[in-house]
């Protein structure tokens, strides 16, 4: 119960709370000796420092959670346990080791068939991939991405696989497009009470501007607007594939959702 509560009050964005009620969930069952759940209480003080941006603090407690896990065979929490050390990796800017621990949480995940947790390992392949500057790659895993967690859940991953594919495609210079996904990602956090993480905020926040920027503030309203009106399903069934994307930038008139304004004044 500690540890579910810690999970909730995290994703909510309560981080002292959620600490807490992994300390104590982790401290209780160090008493009792039950290995298990000691992993999975250092996984998520492990992921409470992960979503803060606090790479330094991933470290200890996701390494004690690895070892203990391995050594169980607890796979499923192997993959959350690589998953959280590879993106405090990525924090840090060392992107050969962020890559080789994802790939082996998305080859766990694979072998499992747990496309629900693949769905969270492949954004972070995205986030990765996106740094090393492989955007076709970084579009690749979060269309997979989009496409499991809207399938299988948790919705929570559909928000930041939304926006993650936004980072992607603002770069690529499909303003239109980002705002579209962001716009479709913003109601769905509203609606779960899960604010974007910390870690994450800024990069959301210069998709946004990037965006804006690029379609001029009128046009960008009316676009958010025009997304916010429609069905979730819509939306993602009108996204252009990887493949779309996958050496540059199309013109914007070649992809879905664009309604061919006149560029701002």
């Amino acid at each position: 119960m500690l540890r579910e509560l810690g999970l909730v009050t995290r994703e909510q964005g309560d981080f002292a709370q959620a600490r807490a009620l992994f300390e104590e969930n982790l401290a209780l069952h160090q008493i009792v000796g039950d290995r298990a759940s000691v992993g999975f209480a250092l996984i998520g003080l492990a992921d409470v420092a992960r979503d803060q941006g606090d790479a330094a603090g991933v470290h200890k407690p996701g390494e004690q959670a690895l070892t203990i896990l391995r050594e169980l065979g607890v796979q499923w929490a192997i993959g959350f346990a690589l998953n959280t050390l590879a993106l405090g990796a990525y924090s840090e800017g060392d992107l050969t080791r962020a890559l080789t621990l994802i790939r082996e949480s998305e080859a766990l995940f694979r072998g499992l068939q747990a496309d629900a947790s693949l769905a969270e390992v492949l954004i972070t392949l995205g986030k990765i991939e996106r740094a090393r500057g492989n955007n076709a790659a970084a579009c690749q895993a979060m269309s997979e991405a989009l496409r499991l967690a809207q399938a299988h859940g948790p919705r929570l991953m559909v928000a930041a696989a939304l926006e993650g594919l936004a980072s992607v495609v603002v770069a690529q210079e499909h303003a239109e497009l980002a705002a579209r996904l962001l716009a479709a990602a913003a109601p769905l956090r509203e609606q779960m009470g899960t604010p974007v993480r910390p870690v994450d905020q800024a990069a959301v926040e210069q998709t946004l501007a990037t965006a804006r920027s690029a379609l001029g503030a009128d046009t960008f309203a009316a676009v958010w607007a025009e997304t916010q009106a429609l069905p979730l399903e819509q939306i993602l069934s009108t996204i252009p594939s990887a493949a779309a994307f996958s050496i540059s930038a199309a013109p914007l008139d070649t992809l879905p959702f664009t309604t061919n304004r006149p560029p701002p004044a």
